[in-house]
Order: C-alpha cells, then sequence, then structure tokens
C-alpha cells in the first residue's frame, strides 16, 4: 500500500481492484446465501422422520409445496427489483446493495428456525432472501460503471460476475460436505448467512458509488478511470421511455430472456438432474456440480482479460463472437443433453453449457454496459427481472414436463429450451455496438416542459373538457379497486363449498371460526396501514398517476389471486387480504391529488363529490352481482376474477391517459386549462410536505377529528352491512346483495347532486354550505343509528340503515372539501391521514364487532350503535367553529421563503 502526496493510502494506485474484490466477495456471499435451498432441500430428511413419527404428511414430501418454495424467492426478488432502480438513482448502490444485501443475510440465518416451525414461515424466509438477492446482478454494472475503467471493462464485467459461479463452487462441495457430517445441513445456513452479514459490513464500509469521491484513489488512477467517459451532473433520473425504445436495449433484454431461462435451469435443476436422472449420490452431486463453475470462473478471468487486451479486433466484433460462443454452446449443450443417453457424455455437455454460458457477461452484457452507461443499474434491472421471472416460472414448468425426473422427460424440456436460445439471441448480432446511446448523453429530455406543451395543443382537446374525461377515469379506478377490497364482505357469506370440501375430522374450518373470519376482515386494514406510511412521500416524489397505478395494480392481482389462497389455507387468504388492503390505501389521498391537479376551484365540490362516488358506486356493481354469482354455477370464485379483470384493464387506462397536472396532458387546450389554474396559486414542481405545520393547523385537527368520528361509523355499516342485513335482519343472500346496494344507489345519486348543487349554490358564502353539509352528513348518521339500536320493526331499522348511509356521503362537500381547500397541493397528506383514521376504523372494528356482537343478535347491535352514535356527535362539535375555504399559510410560496430567510443575529 503507498501514500499519495497528500498521506492517503492509494494501494499502488490500484484502489478499484480492492472495490472490484469487495464486489465479488459480496456477491458470492450473497448469492451463495440465496442458492444454499438448491442443494441442502435433498438432505433434509431428518426434518421429513420427525412428520412420519406423527403420521403427518411434510411438505418436502410434496413437489408442489417445494416448488412453490423455490418460487417464492423468485416473487421476493421481482417485489425487490420493481423499487430497486429508483432508489439506486436516489441513494446509490452502496446504500442500497448493502441494504438488500443485509435483509437476504438475516433471512438466511433465520431458515433453521422457520423450517422448524412450519411452511409458510420458510415461505416467508425465502421472499426475503429473494427480496434481498435481486440486487446482485443490477450491482455489477453500478459497480463496473463507477469504478472502471472504459479499457478493462471487460475484466471488471467477468470478475464480478464470476461471483455467481464461485458462490457454487464453494456452496455446492461444502454443502455437500456439511450435509453428511454431524453438524448437518442447517450448519450451512449459519456459515453463509454470518459470513455474508460481515461482507457486506465490510463492503458498505469501504466501497464508495464511484472513484471520484473515495478518498483512497490517487489522481492517476482517477484519470484512468474517467479517460473516455462523459461527464454526468449528479445522479439523474432514468429516462424509462427511450430506453425501453433503444433498439440495442431491446435485443440486449431479448438475448438475455433466452439465455437466462437456460441458464437457470442448469443453476437450479442443476443438482436435481445429477441426482435424479444421471443417478449421483448427494456427496458426488455437489462435487459434480461444481466442476462447470470451477471452469467456468477460469474462463472468466481469462475471457475478460483477454477481450481487453484483443486491441487489434473491434469491440464489436469481439462482443458478437463471445455472445455467439455462449449462447450457441449452451443450446448445443441441450440438445447433447437431450439425445444422448450415455452418463459421461451427458455430464460433460451439461458442464460445457454452463462453462460458456459465462463467457456471455463480455458479450451481450457488456454491450449493456457500453449503450446504456449511466443508466445501466436499469438494463441490468430489466435483465435481472427477466431471470427472476425464469426462477419463478421454471418450478411449474419443470413441475408439468418432468414430474418423474426420467431422462425422457428432460429431453422434451431440453430440446425446447434449446431452440428458446438460438431464437432469441437472433436480433444482438445485428444491432451490437459499442456506442453510447443518445440518452446517456449530456443534453438528453432538457427540453422545457412548456415547449411541449405547445407542440401538444394540435392534438385532440374533447371539446375543452378534458378534465371530465380524468374524471371519469378516476371514478372507475376508485370503484373497482374499492370493489376489489370489499367483494370479501358479500364473498364470506357463500363459500359454503370451501368449508365441505375442506373439512378435516375434528378439526373446524377458518370460515366457521368468528375469530379467525374477523383476523381476515383486520388482515385487510393492516395491509392499508401499512401502504398509507410510504404513499405521502412517494406520491410527493413520483406523483399520484405511478403511485395510484401500482397500488391499484397491487390490489387487483391479490384479487385475482384469492381463489388460489383460499384453496390452499388460511396464511395465503391473510397475505393476499393485506395485499388488497396495502393496494387500496391511496384511494382517499388519490381523490384529493386528482382533484387538485385538474378541478377548477369553481367545480371543486363536483369533482370531489363525483370521484367519491366511486366507493358508493362500486358496492352497487359488487352487491347484487355478487348476490347473482354466488348462487350461479360460476360461484363466488368467478366474483374476484371478474372484479379483479377489469381492476387491471381500469388501472392500465389510468396509466396510459392520466398525467398529474393538467399542464402537462396533451389533451388539454388553453382554454380548459385558463379555467383549471383560475384562483389556485402558482407552485414550483412537487414541494415537500411542510408535515409539523399541517399537524399543527387547528382547521386541519378538526377536520380529522370528525373524520375519526364519521369513519368510524360509516365503516362499520359498510364493513358489517351484509352481515346486519342477513344475521340480524333475516335477509337471504340474495336478498342481502339487492337490498345492501340501495344505500349505495341514493347515496350515489346525492352525491351527484350534492356536489353541483354546493358549487352553484354562490348566494350563500362557502364557508357556511361547508359546515351545513357536514351537519346533516353526520347528525343524519348518528340518528340512523340511534334508530336501528331502539326499533324492532325490520323495515324501519332497514330505512335508517339506508338513511345514515346516503347522508353520509354528502360529507365530501362538507369535511373534505374543507381539507381540499385548506391544504391545496398538500392534500394527500390530509387526506392520507383520514385514510388512515378508515382503516384504523377497519383493523379495530372486528375486534370490537367480536366482543360486542359475538352471536350478531338484535340487543348486541343495539349497544353498539347508541356508543357509535354518541362517538360521531362528540367528533364532530369542534369542526363548525374552525372550518375556512382559506388557503393555510404553509400553501403559499412565500411559505418556502420565509423557511429560508436568514435573521441578522444568525449573520452576526
Amino acid at each position: 500500500m503507498v501514500k499519495s502526496e497528500d498521506k492517503r493510502w492509494t494501494f499502488g494506485n490500484r484502489t478499484r481492484f480492492v472495490v472490484l474484490f469487495l464486489g465479488i466477495c459480496s456477491i458470492i456471499c450473497n448469492h451463495g446465501a440465496y442458492t444454499t435451498i438448491s442443494f441442502t432441500v435433498i438432505c433434509m430428511h431428518d426434518v421429513i422422520e420427525e412428520h412420519v413419527a406423527l403420521n403427518q404428511t411434510h411438505w418436502l414430501q410434496n413437489s408442489a409445496d417445494v416448488s412453490f418454495v423455490f418460487s417464492a424467492g423468485a416473487i421476493g426478488a421481482i417485489i425487490g427489483l420493481i423499487p430497486s432502480v429508483p432508489l439506486t438513482s436516489k441513494y446509490g448502490i452502496r446504500n442500497v446493495l448493502a441494504f438488500y444485501s443485509f435483509s437476504s443475510s438475516i433471512a438466511t440465518l433465520l431458515v433453521p428456525l422457520a423450517v422448524s416451525i412450519g411452511y409458510y414461515p420458510v415461505v416467508a424466509a425465502r421472499l426475503i432472501q429473494g427480496f434481498g438477492a435481486s440486487i446482485l446482478f443490477s450491482s455489477i454494472g453500478s459497480i463496473s460503471e463507477g469504478w472502471s475503467p472504459i479499457s478493462e471493462i471487460s475484466t471488471y464485467i467477468a470478475f464480478l460476475s464470476a461471483g455467481f459461479q464461485l458462490s457454487n463452487i464453494i456452496t455446492m462441495p461444502l454443502s455437500g460436505i456439511l450435509c453428511e457430517s454431524s453438524l448437518g445441513w442447517r450448519s450451512i445456513y449459519y456459515i453463509f448467512g454470518g459470513i455474508a452479514c460481515v461482507v457486506t459490513a465490510a463492503f458498505y464500509a469501504f466501497f464508495r458509488d464511484t472513484a471520484q469521491v473515495h478518498r483512497n484513489v490517487s489522481t492517476k488512477e482517477m484519470q484512468k478511470i474517467g479517460a473516455g467517459k462523459s461527464e454526468t451532473s449528479g445522479r439523474r433520473k432514468v429516462p424509462y421511455v427511450a430506453v425501453c425504445k433503444n433498439k440495442v436495449v431491446l435485443a440486449i433484454w431479448a438475448s438475455a430472456l433466452g439465455g437466462n431461462m437456460s441458464l437457470m435451469t442448469l443453476m437450479i435443476y442443476g443438482p436435481t438432474y445429477l441426482n435424479k436422472v444421471l443417478g449421483l449420490d448427494v456427496k458426488d452431486t455437489g462435487f459434480a456440480n461444481a466442476i462447470p463453475y470451477i471452469l467456468a470462473t477460469a474462463v472468466k478471468f481469462t475471457a475478460g482479460p483477454l477481450s481487453d487486451k484483443l486491441t487489434s479486433v473491434p469491440d464489436t466484433y469481439k462482443m458478437i463472437f463471445f455472445a455467439a460462443v455462449a449462447q450457441g454452446g449452451m443450446a448445443c449443450g441441450f440438445f447433447v443433453m437431450a439425445l444422448t443417453r450415455v452418463k459421461l457424455i451427458a455430464q460433460i455437455a451439461y458442464t460445457a453449457a454452463i462453462v460458456l454460458a459465462g463467457v456471455n457477461m463480455i458479450g451481450v452484457v457488456k454491450c449493456a454496459q457500453m449503450v446504456s452507461r449511466q443508466y445501466i443499474h436499469f438494463v441490468m434491472a430489466v435483465n435481472s427481472l427477466i431471470s427472476w421471472i425464469a426462477i419463478f416460472i421454471l418450478p411449474m414448468i419443470i413441475g408439468y414436463l418432468c414430474p418423474n425426473h426420467t431422462p425422457e422427460e428432460w429431453s422434451v424440456f431440453y430440446i425446447a429450451g434449446g431452440i428458446w436460445v438460438i431464437v432469441m439471441n437472433i436480433p444482438f448480432p445485428f444491432l451490437a455496438t459499442t456506442e453510447a446511446a443518445d440518452f446517456t448523453k449530456p443534453g438528453f429530455g432538457e427540453k422545457k416542459i412548456r415547449d411541449k406543451i405547445e407542440e401538444d395543443r394540435k392534438n385532440i382537446t374533447f371539446a375543452n373538457k378534458t378534465r371530465y374525461i380524468v374524471l371519469f377515469i378516476g371514478l372507475c379506478c376508485i370503484c373497482f379497486t374499492n370493489g376489489n377490497y370489499n367483494v370479501i364482505n358479500f364473498s364470506v357469506i357463500c363459500m359454503q363449498d370451501v368449508i365441505e370440501s375442506q373439512s378435516v375430522p375434528n378439526q373446524t374450518h377458518w370460515l366457521e371460526n368468528t375469530a379467525d373470519v374477523s383476523f381476515i376482515f383486520s388482515a385487510g386494514a393492516v395491509g392499508a396501514i401499512v401502504g398509507l406510511f410510504p404513499s405521502v412521500p412517494l406520491t410527493t416524489k413520483y406523483g399520484v398517476r405511478n403511485i395510484l397505478s401500482f397500488y391499484g395494480l397491487l390490489t387487483a392481482f391479490s384479487t385475482l389471486a384469492f381463489p388460489l389462497a383460499v384453496s390452499i389455507g388460511y396464511y395465503p387468504v391473510i397475505i393476499v387480504r393485506m395485499s388488497q388492503g396495502f393496494g387500496a390505501s391511496i384511494l382517499f389521498s388519490a381523490i384529493g391529488s386528482i382533484s387538485e391537479g385538474w378541478s377548477p376551484i369553481s367545480e371543486i365540490s363536483t369533482y370531489i363529490a363525483f370521484l367519491s362516488a366511486g366507493f358508493q358506486i362500486s358496492n352497487i356493481i359488487l352487491m347484487p352481482v355478487s348476490g347473482v354469482l354466488c348462487e350461479s354455477q360460476l360461484g363466488w370464485r368467478s366474483i374476484f376474477y371478474l372484479f379483479g379483470g377489469v381492476s387491471v384493464v381500469s388501472h392500465l387506462i389510468f396509466f396510459t391517459f392520466f398525467r398529474d397536472s393538467a399542464k402537462v396532458h396533451r389533451n388539454v387546450s388553453h382554454k380548459e386549462l385558463r379555467k383549471i389554474s383560475t384562483g389556485r396559486l402558482e407552485t414550483t414542481g412537487r414541494q415537500p410536505v411542510p408535515y409539523l405545520a399541517v399537524c399543527k393547523d387547528k382547521v386541519i385537527l378538526s377536520i380529522w377529528a370528525a373524520a375519526i368520528g364519521g369513519n368510524m361509523s360509516l365503516m362499520a355499516l359498510m364493513t358489517y352491512g351484509p352481515t346486519y342485513l342477513n344475521k340480524v335482519l333475516g335477509l337471504d343472500v340474495r336478498e342481502t346483495g339487492f337490498l345492501n346496494a340501495i344505500p349505495y344507489i341514493l347515496a350515489t345519486a346525492v352525491k351527484f347532486v350534492s356536489g353541483p348543487l354546493s358549487d352553484n349554490m354562490t348566494f350563500i358564502p362557502e364557508t357556511w354550505r361547508m359546515i351545513f353539509f357536514a351537519a346533516i352528513s353526520q347528525l343524519g348518521l348518528a340518528i340512523g343509528f340511534f334508530v336501528m339500536a331502539l326499533t324492532d320493526s325490520r323495515l324501519v331499522a332497514q330505512i335508517a340503515y339506508t338513511t345514515a348511509i346516503v347522508l353520509a356521503g354528502i360529507n365530501i362537500v362538507g369535511v373534505v372539501k374543507c381539507a381540499q381547500m385548506v391544504a391545496r397541493q398538500h392534500v394527500h397528506f390530509v387526506m392520507a391521514v383520514i385514510s388512515l383514521s378508515a382503516w384504523g376504523a377497519i383493523f379495530v372494528l372486528p375486534i370490537i364487532i367480536g366482543f360486542v356482537c359475538p352471536n350478531h343478535t338484535a340487543s348486541e347491535w343495539a349497544v353498539f350503535y347508541i356508543a357509535v352514535g354518541i362517538f360521531v356527535i362528540a367528533m364532530n362539535i369542534p369542526f363548525p367553529f374552525f372550518a375556512t375555504m382559506e388557503a393555510a399559510d404553509y400553501t403559499k410560496p412565500e411559505w418556502e421563503q420565509k423557511k429560508n430567510v436568514v435573521a441578522p443575529e444568525q449573520i452576526i
């Protein structure tokens, strides 16, 4: 180690190789931690024997369960990949890789404990392992971009990627020895998890995102690293559209789609192929599976520097050559394994396929590095996503094509795999280049938004009514997402076939247990509360378009997966229910954000009322449709498929058409934009929320108090409406569906009237209108509860129930409108807290109902309704005294200026 003139250690101008070594170690340990299960699953006999002794079938004896454990890692990785690109862009690879790696390491340490508890904890641990491992492939690109000279890029990529092979070289034989030793398979997880934690800590301590900011990099080394690289100013946002439209990048991704599917097969099912098909024992499988990775590492360590030194051959030709050798060699290996019945030839072909696949890093992957430069982490993330999707679907394909692991079954798979690799790699040789793409160069994408708007004014403007198209699409998203969340409220009363088909002697099904069903309801609220916390900063940073689309699609896919979860068991239902809640948590905030970006001040009541009507419309559609489908041949499952599918379509349309502000929408005319902007404060971009100032605002506090009272009572009616009508008033299933829809139909009609009515009553001061509608809403709700509690007449109770829901709806042009007018551009935070009070109510209500109304008798519900009526009145007392339509000080431009003014005494 050598000191520079300014007394810093420079490692002989080789600090980049220290970084390279730490990067390799990090990839080795974390990839090894993830893949340990590929080997250990074949030597967990002690766990199976314990269950056999108890006459129970263990999940390790069920190929479907084992396959899902493999797939769970891929699911976790896919989930982890989604935030990895924006997180890396914002916080850098050092912080993100360390966080992801620690998650994977800790999960690995917990796997033995999870196995001792049961199947679902193993799935959970595997999900976290996958989440943490998802960043590794992207990190190769980011580390290389920050530290490798252009002249050494092949070496850097090859050496870093060798970490994947080295992890298998270490993992496989070590696992074979430990599995058959007195330490047992559990020791593998403790060793790899512990070492991974130490290595990750060392990486975090020494590594920096770029060589420019590292204290041990000399001027000489910095000049070498920076030579030939374009200057970039800090961390820049990824130009996703430009990258995704680049033909070279698309060819790279196509090649990855072919190669990754094949390579993942060899990596994941290598031990199984050697053990089940070629007939090697456990220890021989460990060592035989390590051989190709040893050779692949040696080839990488040779091919990388060789490619860099072959300066007489153009880089493009070198990349095409190595890509052809890698992918062509892998395809040939597949064909040989499919056609031969000689064990030695099959093992040689298996080895050659893995060895040659490794040199693709200096073919296709090097091309990705050269073309995408500072955005390589996004390109590599997509490559990685392809790998994880392959890992996710491979167990299903293998389970279908090779259920018995016979040579004939694997032959069919290998022939198909070989053809797939060749077809997907055809475009690459024609498009490969070493030239940096235009989107990597300074100045790209800096065209002013205002100029773009002027160009786009030539487009269709929908007769100056684009805001109503947006209103309709937003209404559809809210309607179907809320419907997805609430579909269980009805379907839970008609799942008799599940109880009958899954009944076990002397055991009560969870659908027959009130506490279990209540927890299912509460799980949705737990997911929503979890989803609410990141929703405010995410909406502030990425806008409601991106966040509502992501949250809505999550709820939609969870709804589609619900019948499958029910068929598996109780805990998968909880997981899916939490995902539904997570996605639905954004809806109330979305009403505020969409209205703020698109509604003229003169139409704010109409906009809020119409958007919020989505909650009622969803029940108008959901309840009768559910009643019909539940008693039809299609059954209750069809409800989930119908609402989930329609929701996916509606959110894709929303994402395509919607923009966060009318100012940047191509279909908004000058005339409409002037109307929308009139009376609004000018703001500069997306501003951070002044949380403390909002939370100290007396008007906001009174709004939140009213929301807590109103939401507790309204959620009781919405969530337990079908139960009340069915169990207390004695209606059958179909009647419950149609009669529960009546109040929502009336509430929707009232909203469609009250919104425009409030906007047009200009002869009455705005504040008085808000107080009037709030009082009618909340008092009507409370009186409805008192009547339901005290009457013995079924008709009177139903009228009171209907009236309460109808009047509750107009609070949107009372309390909620006040929140919109006061908080303005920060309304998504105020609405998020209102939403939190609603989800908090949904979470505690099942507990309260389970305690107060365990038998669902009229007398039990009477006690509950009287208490709730009093609670509503008490919580709404402050609002009339604080209501106003004036925008708060923290919404005004001068607020930021005041915060940034330096007092004279501070200067002194």
